[in-house]
């Protein structure tokens, strides 16, 4: 009779442990390196005749994903991009050394458990985007509310190491003032394609 309490209370660890494992971690930490992919002109001033345009660059940031329950969750990221503008001043072209960051709160959606060896990750939510640098020292309002939005693909290596590879997507509209003329609004897509590696931790 003593036997039956022992046994028990194993087959309901063993039950606790084995259900721990096939859910998956629930908070995801993803640092990642990408590249920036500005498609729109950042700054139009027809007045003056100012046009400026961010480069291409790197992309360096991180996420924090807490899933909440189910397939639901919560993400909030950073990234930086040293991007250069190039634009033109009375019909010269010039660069200017600048930068662009973002950060973001999205409510996440996922289509497979974390536990497959392939999972989908859809998110969209707020976003904001700043700029500085050399090039916006004379430019005010340099930064822009937005939206943002994920798709992603979570590779499983362990149960709390994954690989996730990211196309993330900022949309929102523009305006600076420079020397009191303010810039016509301008929408505005920002693309960032990165690489990471999630790290999990509980679950």
């Amino acid at each position: 009779m003593s036997r039956k309490p022992a046994l028990l209370a194993s087959i309901l660890i063993l039950t606790v442990s084995t259900s721990a494992m096939t859910q998956g971690p629930k908070l995801e930490l993803t640092p990642y390196a990408g590249v920036y992919i500005p498609l729109t002109n950042v700054v139009q001033l027809v007045l003056l005749p100012i046009q400026g345009t961010h480069q291409a660059s790197v992309a360096f940031g991180g996420r924090a994903t807490f899933w909440v329950g189910g397939p639901f969750g919560l993400e909030g990221s950073f990234n930086y991009a040293p991007s250069n503008v190039t634009g033109g001043i009375l019909q010269q072209t010039v660069t200017g050394e600048a930068y662009v960051w973002a950060g973001s709160g999205r409510l996440m959606i996922r289509v497979g458990k974390l536990t497959s060896p392939v999972s989908l990750l859809l998110g969209g939510g707020i976003g904001y985007v700043g700029r500085g640098g050399e090039a916006y020292e004379d430019f005010e309002n340099k930064g822009s509310v937005g939206y943002s939005g994920t798709f992603a693909l979570r590779f499983k290596i362990t149960n709390s190491v994954a690989i996730r590879l990211d196309l993330e997507d900022y949309i929102y509209s523009s305006k600076f003032l420079f020397q009191d003329v303010e810039s016509e609004g301008q929408l505005q897509l920002d693309l960032v394609i990165a690489a990471g590696l999630s790290i999990g931790f509980g679950g």
